[in-house]
């Protein structure tokens, strides 16, 4: 008697999470892949036109509505960080537990907000973290050997650009073009591991379009020079639309180089060789976010957990305010000032 139980203990079924899907066209296709993440199940969608959404997922116009009606446990968003911002209004009054891409607002001051309404409802929040799914791999290879020390950086990323229609087209509706987005998890990847600089150069343009179309109001090139304490310096170039399409992060030491790409971590010697690489697992990057938020709203971890991935987003963001006013006033700016108007405590 005492076995089959056991036996029915063991063989009882997991539910899974039922969430509710908030997303544009554009989301919908990013995140399609990662949406058969383990124990999770979409059983409602809203924010995109019905025939694009996803298919035998009942479709509902109004966000609200949705949260209301389904009973579902929680939210996944991947729209523009504009809307982003309203849906988290959207749900004050009935928090769930949230799940999102990046970045995490337009502005800092926007980012500042929204980390202090999800401190005051103690609610999960999760923005996907590129630098969370890699940071163990990196540390092997900045500790590869005793005493490594960036002392110049370079970050180099090239993407498609989007369409017109795209948010990210739109400066309205997030903090930039292809710095604030395709560039964003090299950005983020650069803040964890070298922290903020003390002043940065920025400069930016629009210069390409697609056929028949007018030019995107964001930029699709990006220059930044990045100054730290002790004068160590890092660059960053990001593009649209300019082959060949890449992303890469070099950092330089004295007698070392780490090499960061989307799929692997390598570290070179003085002379160019070898010394040794791990894989990035970054083709499954979005369904492992998902399979740990959806273990997340089951078991509730500490709250510093969240919180340390949100204070870097929050970074990420005074990097770039600061490299896009760079590009404004022709003058070298700095992030810091942005926690100093907030009164925001500045990352260590």
């Amino acid at each position: 008697m005492v076995a089959v139980e056991e036996l029915d203990h063991e063989s009882e079924v997991i539910e899974p999470v039922r969430a509710g899907l908030i997303a544009d066209a554009e989301g919908v296709q990013q995140l399609r892949p990662a949406l058969a993440a383990r124990d999770l199940q979409i059983v409602a969608q809203s924010g995109m036109r019905q025939p694009e959404g996803l298919p035998d997922v009942p479709w509902f116009d109004d966000a609200r509505a949705m949260t209301a009606q389904t009973g579902v446990q929680a939210l996944l968003v991947a729209v523009s960080p504009r809307a982003a911002f309203e849906v988290d209004a959207l749900v004050a009054d009935k928090p769930l537990p949230i799940w999102r891409l990046p970045p995490l607002a337009r502005s800092f001051a926007e980012g500042a907000e929204l980390i202090t309404r999800v401190r005051q409802r103690r609610g999960l929040y999760r923005v996907a973290s590129w630098w969370d799914a890699v940071a163990e791999e990196v540390r092997w290879a900045l500790r590869c050997r005793e005493g490594f020390k960036p002392l110049f950086s370079t970050v180099r990323v090239s993407a498609p650009g989007p369409v017109l229609q795209s948010w990210r087209s739109s400066r309205a509706n997030g903090p930039g073009g292809v710095l604030a987005t395709d560039a964003y998890a090299m950005l983020e990847a650069l803040v964890a591991v070298r922290a903020l600089p003390e002043r940065v150069y920025g400069s930016i343009g629009s210069l390409r379009r697609r056929p028949d179309e007018t030019p995107r109001e964001t930029e699709d090139v990006a220059l930044a020079i990045l100054r730290y304490e002790g004068g160590t310096t890092a660059v960053v170039e990001a593009t649209w639309d300019a082959s060949p399409p890449g992303q890469s992060t070099h950092h330089h030491g004295a007698e070392l180089s780490v090499v960061i790409e989307p799929t692997r971590v390598a570290v070179y010697g003085s002379a160019g060789e070898l010394i040794g690489e791990r894989p990035l697992a970054t083709e499954v990057f979005l369904r492992q976010e998902l399979e740990r938020f959806t273990d997340a709203v089951r078991h509730p971890v500490a709250a510093s957990e969240p919180d340390a991935a949100l204070e870097r987003h929050l970074a990420v963001l005074a990097l770039l305010e600061a490299i896009y006013l760079s590009a404004r006033t022709g003058q070298p700016e700095s992030p810091a000032k942005f926690y100093e108007v907030r009164g925001w405590p500045q990352p260590r």
